[in-house]
């Protein structure tokens, strides 16, 4: 499999490999923000929660407040694809592609 945004190829191996190198993370409202050696791969912002995929490696820097999960492939494409969200929280439309 390989994963595609904006016509570059993010990553690239066999499907169980791709799942097992993300992870979906979800917590309330600030309890993903100011996170330190985290990146937060599309965020998506409420007012009640964030939700975000991580690469696995950093999901232990997350501590216990969150909710961390194995991903689906769809959920990598979605989160890979909005890898920034407009000002009302919701992503900005653009998709991941797996191919």
């Amino acid at each position: 499999m390989t994963l595609i945004h904006r016509g570059r190829i993010v990553r690239s191996g066999p499907k169980d490999e791709i799942l097992e190198a993300y992870r979906t993370v979800r917590g309330g409202p600030d309890d993903l923000s100011g996170l330190v050696g985290v990146e937060l791969i599309g965020a998506r912002r409420t007012s009640t929660g964030t939700e975000a995929l991580v690469r696995a490696e950093e999901a232990d820097l997350l501590g216990g407040g969150v909710l961390i999960e194995a991903p689906t492939l769809e959920e990598i494409a979605i989160h890979i694809g909005s890898s920034s969200t407009n000002q009302s929280g919701k992503p900005n439309g653009r998709r991941g592609v797996i191919a």
